[in-house]
């Protein structure tokens, strides 16, 4: 027999209970929790590739782009060549 389900805190529900001792099941969607999880996963991957310094940037990264010390010339307005 299904027990009855009523609001218990906002979102949450609540179920009645019988005072003797009685088998409970919860069933709930298989589909929602695999897409959940694949959400959770998929945000941690992101992360983790995000939080990974990106290669050839050793030593600042500045002089291997041609910038300032790169041994190129200045073109910036009002410089002096060194």
């Amino acid at each position: 027999a299904a027990a009855e389900v009523s609001r218990a805190w906002g979102h949450l529900v609540a179920v009645v209970l019988p005072a003797e001792a009685a088998q409970v099941r919860v069933e709930r969607s298989g589909t929602t929790r695999m897409l959940l999880l694949l959400a959770q996963v998929a945000v941690a991957l992101f992360t983790a590739v995000a939080a990974v310094p990106a290669r050839g940037q050793a030593g600042g990264g500045q002089a291997s782009r041609g910038q300032a010390g790169g041994g190129e010339p200045s073109t910036t307005s009002g410089s002096r060549p060194r």
